[in-house]
């Protein structure tokens, strides 16, 4: 059976709504710091939630991996994406879901989504608008490549409103 490994940094929102998308999926967690200890199989695939290109690149070829990154690549792409966009001045940021490829860490674009920064907004709404975009385009985007299926953007357009199941700060809770 093909395994799904979540590669995170205590990111348990986001962790609750994939594994609320892959119900039936076998998802094992592993911290950052203990990605040594998993053992793969080819057909397996890695999730890294905001994850480092330079340990990404250790993994491939090693199992399918798919990487959420925080921001709309392959611009700003390393591990302090939402800074470095904030700090350049640039307009338009967002949230990508993408397959790394060696020598290219953009590699396969699965699904990128905009955020748009205008004069009022400041370093700390950027990045909770950057965790609720990736709470609620993450989860549809790693179920279709789990499942062998092809991404759409209508389908994320169409997504009710997500709620974390705790009522803490994802952005979509409707009560």
């Amino acid at each position: 059976m093909k395994k799904l490994y979540l590669i995170h940094n205590k990111r348990t929102d986001l962790i609750s709504a994939i594994r609320e998308k892959l119900k039936n999926a076998d998802i094992i967690e592993t911290e950052i710091g203990n990605i040594d200890k998993i053992s793969l199989n080819h057909n397996d695939m890695m999730v890294f939630i905001e994850g480092d290109k330079n340990i990404i690149s250790k993994y491939m070829g090693k199992s399918e991996i798919v990487n959420i990154h925080p921001s709309l690549l392959p611009s700003f792409d390393n591990i302090t994406a939402i800074q470095d966009a904030y700090t350049s001045g640039v307009k338009v940021t967002g949230v990508t879901i993408h397959k790394p490829k060696k020598n290219n860490f953009a590699g396969q674009i699965i699904a990128q989504y905009p955020i748009l920064i205008d004069s009022y907004t400041n370093f700390p709404q950027l990045v909770d608008e950057i965790k609720t975009l990736e709470l609620k385009l993450a989860p549809l985007a790693v179920k279709s490549v789990f499942e062998d299926k092809v991404f759409d953007i209508v389908d994320f357009l169409n997504e009710p409103k997500h709620s974390c199941g705790n009522c803490k700060q994802c952005g979509g809770c409707t009560h």
